[in-house]
């Protein structure tokens, strides 16, 4: 009967047609969780919980190649939360992505289309009914793709590429990879069909009829307040931003041979008297077994090396002791460590100090009874006592569920505790409530891990946490993992755990969430790090998950410990706080007037209205036919008596696999050396390209884009990094240096002293379909550790019509950054003011100092003008412009050149006319200014300060 009602109510058959009538679990299905049956939009559907995939059985070849029709009947349950598949054929940790159609967290549908390492996307604007049955119908075709919601057509998209043939299964209600759930549905699904053809609109308005019955859906409570700032975009894991300057170390390895050890879990930390230290639960047998114990080390360098393990209660018996939390409280260190019995029974927290003495930990017993295990140091509450938030676990107790919990102190006595189970609102199922807090005053907010669904649970308390409105799922989705939440210094509210819109209950990649000061809802989310990840001394692995966060911070830092359950391995991740910093919102939309940077009378509408300055123009260095034959992005500077000019080489196309950064030096600017490799290739894939200079102390620097050499692919420039080059002069070579902070980051501008005595240099960096405005700080001395801020940009700007290419100069505390102008019909830079060092700043505007589409360049000569060299209209016209001494305000332009430049002379794609992406140095009352000549050779213009352009 079924079958019948298909041919009739459904999209027509044919004879190469796979249908799945989805009325029970069947062969040709393979089910990871549970389903059950209810009434369809035929005859039966299958439901899904929300913890369950549904996977097709010998799929891998199907929905492939140029033409293909998908379609799904599916009615869901919950509209609010995560993004959830409900239809889709990727496997993410093996990067086989095809496409998939998803509930976003709006309750709009959307498909997602795989375009050169890239997602596609069409979305519905019409919003979906809970307990409605709707049909989903995907028709691609080799150019295009067209998305339809109950036969009509919601968008299309043009696709540049046919979709990629992986191995990849098709999975209904969500993905299965990695042996996990992901983007999981919660609600029913019925007759998946998919064609391999593209069927045409009239077949499918024709076949479709509506379907009026409904499921009674059950009441989804959801909490009465957000965690997350509604107006912002939950980013999926590859949209998510680096943050930057972070350092990685080890704290326990896996070493089985060495220490036995099988699992560990819970990294637990504290700073007590100047030294690190760092609890771990630790089994040389099974997770929750009597064999746990409890096990402690200690740093003195601030996490980057540890003592041995210290045993702080290894149990006895049937006692198992396991992970905890630390308190460092009036000299003394204490340690609350969850314990149980047997194979976890009847739960417990175990009180320790450290007899600083002897080394040893001193037992204080059983403080907190009931099913009590401890999640997140104590926090103390402005009633004079301390929070310390958990979970209330049942096993082995006459007890139902395993909420959140809190455990309030009896002031500063902490051998004496109140246990207060937070209740969770009806519906939820089965939860697993491991939890942190954020105090607020009276107001306590308690954070909580759900369950087998990813969504993040959350309470308040508005009486110092005696009582509690019920846990409720809030609208941020969360992994399946103990959360850690805190107020940093800047009075940022923070979240670490993995928190994305794509990535469900896997805990990777390690995310931290943050509030903008003073706020009460996370608005961004950072990436800490992913799994394949070599920029750890620990373990990079596709399988590598960021399991039980903890989190202190100390002296500027955040010290976020973490385990490698899968691999048995501690590790601690040391983030600078600054680089959590939030700016003003991205949604603000740029002024219309256009920010007055140019003052002067002349007017720029024309060029022949700006006078020429006189110049001496010469040639460095020019492309060898058969050789490298692409040149880009010059850097000049004056070291030592000399003056080295560096460029990018490609063998023939801009950026190709074979470019290189070379230099040649000169003592008179007229004579050049032989040329020299600064940044030389790989042997295997990657690259370097145009760079910038540093005179440092002494030394000479240069610090040059690197491309497709780092583990994580992602990003408009694949795998982009900045590497570190020093000029040894007892061997004349370019010595390579690592750089921390720089991933994702080019470098445009010679890095230039702020007013507080740090480091600030300008550039580009890595977004997914562009590059953005971005600047790094270098908080001292040590010029190869960074942290990269981005410039916010108008939210009404698309991808195509932002290049962020960036240069900055510096006017006491403030900081003028500006920015090359993508914008269709823009005709000015973008420009943006910080007024604290360059560590935040205002949404880029366009200005009214005229663009010609090329990198422009900001400087400071010695009598306190500021100096851009830049591009006028086109790349034919070469200005230099000053402004007053002092100031922002530019009021004098020159021009240095305004013809074509010569023709080319061995053709490449991106070679035309242009005197372009120049930089410049002052030396000796000259402007020495360099500069790419039609991508064919590298050119400098000499300026005399002293006669032509006196201020």
């Amino acid at each position: 009967m079924k079958h019948l009602l298909t041919l009739c109510l459904f999209l027509p058959l044919t004879c190469t047609a796979e249908v799945w009538p989805l009325d029970a679990v069947d062969n040709t299905l393979l089910l990871h969780g549970e389903a059950r049956p209810a009434p369809g939009a035929a005859a039966q559907s299958l439901v899904l919980d929300g913890g369950s995939v549904l996977e097709l059985k010998n799929s891998s070849a199907l929905a492939c190649g140029s033409s293909f029709t998908a379609s799904v009947w599916f009615n869901p349950y919950l509209l609010q939360g995560g993004q959830q598949m409900v239809i889709g054929k990727n496997r993410y940790s093996l990067r086989e992505r095809q496409w998939g159609i998803t509930i976003e967290p709006d309750g709009r549908l959307r498909a997602h289309l795989q375009q050169k390492g890239r997602w596609s996307e069409i979305t519905c604007a019409q919003p979906l009914q809970a307990g409605h049955w709707h049909l989903a119908t995907l028709v691609v075709t080799a150019d295009q793709a067209i998305l339809y919601l109950n036969a009509l057509p919601a968008g299309e998209v043009k696709l540049m590429q046919p979709i990629p043939t992986t191995a990849a299964p098709v999975t209904l209600g969500g993905i299965y990879d990695e042996a996990k759930p992901r983007q999981q549905f919660i609600g029913a699904l019925d007759d998946a069909r998919i064609e391999p053809r593209a069927l045409s609109a009239a077949e499918i308005a024709t076949a479709y009829h509506p379907v009026d019955a409904t499921h009674e859906v059950a009441k989804f409570f959801t909490a009465d307040f957000p965690l997350w700032d509604s107006t912002q975009k939950l980013p999926a894991a590859a949209e998510l931003p680096l943050v930057q300057g972070t350092e990685f170390h080890v704290i326990k390895k896996k070493a089985p041979d060495v220490d036995g050890c099988r699992w560990t879990l819970g990294v637990g930390l504290a700073w007590h008297k100047g030294r690190l230290y760092a609890s771990y639960g630790f089994n040389k047998g099974e997770e929750n077994t009597p064999t746990e114990e409890a096990h402690v080390r200690v740093s003195s360098d601030a996490g980057r090396t540890w003592g041995p393990s210290v045993v702080m209660d290894a149990g006895e018996g049937s006692l198992g002791v396991s992970h905890g939390v630390f308190l460092s409280h009036k000299d003394r260190l204490w340690a609350f460590m969850g314990a149980f019995y047997d194979r976890f029974q009847r739960t417990h927290t175990r009180a320790y100090t450290l007899n600083e003495t002897t080394g040893a930990w001193e037992s204080h017993g059983v403080v907190i009874d009931a099913g009590f295990w401890p999640m997140q140091e104590p926090q103390k509450m402005a009633d004079g006592n301390w929070i310390m938030a958990g979970a209330r676990v049942s096993k082995g107790y006459d007890l139902s569920g395993d909420p959140p919990a809190v455990a309030i102190s009896h002031g500063d006595d902490f051998t004496h505790w109140d246990l207060v189970v937070i209740p969770v609102v009806p519906g939820l199922g089965s939860v697993w409530g491991e939890s942190t807090v954020i105090v607020d005053g009276r107001r306590i907010i308690n954070i909580s891990r759900y369950g087998r669904r990813a969504q993040a649970l959350v309470a308040a308390s508005e009486d110092y946490g005696r009582t509690w409105k019920p846990s409720a799922p809030s609208n941020l989705p969360m992994a399946t993992s103990k959360p850690y939440a805190g107020t940093l210094s800047t009075g940022q509210r923070y979240l670490v755990c993995t928190t994305t819109a794509d990535t469900g209950g896997r805990r990777s990649p390690l995310t931290i969430a943050v509030s903008r000061p003073g706020q009460n809802v996370f608005s961004k989310v950072f990436l800490i790090r992913p799994s394949v990840f070599e920029g750890t001394p620990g373990v990079s692995d596709p399988k590598a998950d960021f399991s039980y966060p903890y989190a202190v911070e100390h002296d500027g830092r955040l010290y976020i410990g973490y385990t490698h359950k899968s691999h048995a391995a501690n590790e601690l991740a040391v983030v600078p706080v600054a680089a959590l910093a939030q700016t003003a919102s991205a949604k603000t939309t740029a002024t219309t007037a256009p920010e007055a940077l140019w003052v002067g009378e002349t007017d720029l509408s024309k060029n022949e209205n700006i006078p020429f300055l006189p110049a001496e123009h010469r040639v460095i260095d020019e492309c060898t036919a058969g050789e490298f034959q692409f040149t880009l992005g010059a850097d000049i500077v004056f070291h030592e008596g000399e003056f080295i000019t560096q460029w990018a080489n490609s063998r023939v196309e801009e950026n190709d696999e074979f470019s290189i950064a070379r230099a040649r030096r000169s003592h008179d600017a007229i004579t050049w050396s032989e040329r020299e490799v600064i940044a030389p290739g790989f042997e295997g894939p990657g690259f370097h390209s145009h760079g910038v200079f540093h005179s440092h102390e002494g030394a000479l620097w240069s610090f040059n884009a690197q491309i497709r050499q780092q583990p994580q692919l992602g990003g408009f420039f694949s795998g982009l990094c900045t590497d570190a080059f020093l000029w040894k002069t007892d061997t004349k070579t370019w010595e390579p240096h690592t750089t921390t902070g720089l991933e994702g980051f080019w470098p445009l501008c010679k890095p230039v002293r702020l007013g507080n005595g740090k480091w600030i240099m300008a550039g580009a960096r890595n977004g997914d379909k562009t590059v953005l405005a971005a600047v790094a700080i270098c908080d001292g001395e040590d010029i190869t550790r960074w942290r990269v801020s981005t410039l916010p940009h108008p939210a009404s700007l698309e991808p195509g019509q932002i290049w962020g290419e960036t240069t900055v100069s510096v006017e006491g505390s403030r900081v003028l950054a500006i920015v090359r102008n993508g914008k269709k019909g823009g005709t000015g830079f973008w420009c943006s003011i910080s007024t604290d060092h360059g560590e935040t700043w205002p949404v880029l505007r366009e200005s009214n100092l005229p663009h010609g589409g090329g990198r422009p360049m900001l400087g400071r000569l010695a009598d306190g003008r500021h100096f851009l060299v830049s591009n006028v209209r086109s790349r034919n016209t070469l200005v230099l412009a000053f402004t007053r001494p002092g100031t922002f305000q530019f009021d004098r332009m020159y021009r240095l050149i305004d013809r074509p430049s010569p023709p080319v002379r061995i053709p490449a794609k991106a070679k035309r006319s242009q005197w372009a992406y120049p930089s410049a140095v002052e030396h000796a009352g000259r402007l020495y200014i360099v500069y790419s000549i039609t991508k064919e050779a590298t050119g400098l213009t000499v300026v005399d300060l002293n006669k032509a352009v006196k201020p």
